[in-house]
């Protein structure tokens, strides 16, 4: 009786569930590799006109993500753009955020150029945050959890900039917490912009200062 040998399955890697990068390509590997595969060889050298020449490190990396995780060659290369742009050049950063593209089924050029859209959004909201607070360092991850809060509820830089400020002038100290209160305190209110607290502000001291009325309507 012939045997029957169940053919190979295709190497195939279905978005959403990115495997593990266990194993490293000896040179002479990743060499064959570029001989036999033009996709491979293009990816490598659009790539180092992005990320100069690529170490043995990079060339995995790249290899990895275009053959296990699945993502395309022009997705690859928007990730590298942006990596490039946030100075997260490093194999495993570009690895950890192509995971994350993986599972968020992000593979074509519309859904790959939101992300980044997405992705630098946030960096810029972070980076005004720092300089209106004066920060020196990242914040930390219970203070970013507070700028995400803000930049999901849509407050603008200039209202955050204002919530600082009173904050310094009524406690003297920079506090993630009493900025939050007083953002949710305006947002209750209706106010969305630092003119809108500035009128209610000086509508507050006009009413304060004007003296009460006699009830023939004279002072």
């Amino acid at each position: 009786t012939p045997t029957v040998t169940a053919p190979t399955p295709e190497k195939t890697a279905p978005l959403g569930n990115a495997p593990l990068k266990t194993t490293q390509l000896h040179p002479s590997e990743i060499a064959e590799i570029i001989c036999n595969d033009s996709n491979i060889a293009e990816l490598f050298k659009i790539a180092e006109t992005l990320l100069g020449p690529l170490n043995p490190a990079m060339q995995n990396s790249l290899i990895w993500m275009f053959n296990y995780l699945g993502l395309k060659k022009e997705v690859i290369l928007i990730l590298i753009g942006y990596c490039v742009e946030t100075n997260k050049t490093n194999p495993k950063a570009i690895e950890k955020i192509a995971s994350d593209w993986t599972e968020k089924e992000i593979n074509t050029l519309e859904t790959a150029t939101a992300e980044v859209e997405r992705l630098n959004n946030i960096h810029t909201y972070v980076n005004d945050i720092k300089r209106i607070f004066e920060l020196r360092q990242n914040p930390t991850s219970n203070q970013q959890k507070f700028i995400s809060q803000w930049q999901t509820e849509g407050y603008s830089i200039p209202l955050v900039h204002l919530a600082y400020e009173k904050t310094v002038e009524q406690i003297n100290k920079v506090s993630f917490e009493y900025i939050n209160k007083i953002l949710i305190s305006w947002k209750n209110s209706g106010f969305s912009s630092p003119d809108d607290v500035r009128k209610a502000e000086e509508q507050y001291r006009n009413k304060k200062q004007s003296p009460p009325t006699t009830s023939d309507g004279f002072n």
